[in-house]
């Protein structure tokens, strides 16, 4: 059988004749007593299971299963697809350079939001940006009496739509950000993107547009604080 993502089947009582994958997805082809059927991706196992599957006979290299196993494959079929999630959060978990970030993000609780379906734009900060705030800083956000203010930082790092770099808009412009009593300003120029935030001061977006499942991300090297609306013209 040709080789390829997702989950090869025979369905039926015989033996399988190794017939080719017809194209496609979710179609079935008869081959000899059996029905050869390529499901793409766990999930649509899961469901065509759900609806009685008969018993499944072994073959070299086929996926093989009977009615009784049907809940523990249901599971594996579901981390499978788990497995190959890549949102946000577990973009920054995975790169050393937002370790403080995910810190914080673990410390806020915001963990289980920034792996939702968004879709999210995060204005990433890394390590360095976080050690240039002042000393204690970062270190007093962290303690849990501090969650809120905290939280609030964070938010306004984070904007519910996908904002990538081809959709920010040439010159200076205001968004708001799910910490929505505040503001930033944006500005898009040939030199790049930089971003001003409450204290008047700006960040450099220096990596742009980090794809994710939940939406994008843009690395920029100072931490956004919040406070007066910045000065956007």
């Amino acid at each position: 059988m040709k080789k390829g993502p997702g989950i090869d089947l025979v369905l039926g009582e015989g033996v399988a004749c190794g017939a080719a994958k017809p194209a496609g997805s979710l179609q079935t082809a008869p081959c000899g007593n059996n029905k050869y059927r390529f499901f793409p991706n766990p999930e649509d196992l899961l469901q065509s299971m759900r609806r009685s599957v008969p018993v499944i006979q072994s073959t070299p290299g086929v996926v093989v299963m009977k009615k009784s196993l049907m809940a523990l494959a249901g599971a594996v079929c579901l981390f499978a697809g788990q497995a190959n999630a890549n949102t946000i959060v577990d973009i920054a978990a995975g790169d050393e350079r937002f370790s403080t970030l995910v810190a914080a993000v673990q410390a806020a609780g915001l963990a289980d939001a920034l792996q939702g379906p968004g879709p999210f734009t995060v204005f990433a900060p890394v390590n360095d940006a976080f050690a240039a705030l002042p000393e204690g800083t970062v270190e007093t956000l962290l303690k849990p009496e501090n969650k809120d203010q905290l939280t609030n930082v964070l938010l306004y790092h984070v904007d519910d739509r996908e904002l990538t770099s081809n959709k920010i808009p040439v010159g200076s412009n205001y968004f708001k950000p799910l910490l929505t009593s505040e503001r930033t300003c944006i500005t898009r120029s040939n030199s790049g993107v930089d971003i001003a935030d409450g204290t008047g001061s700006s960040a450099n977006v220096i990596i742009a547009d980090i794809k994710a499942d939940n939406g994008v991300i843009h690395v920029i090297d100072k931490v956004l604080l919040p406070g007066q609306r910045p000065d956007c013209h």
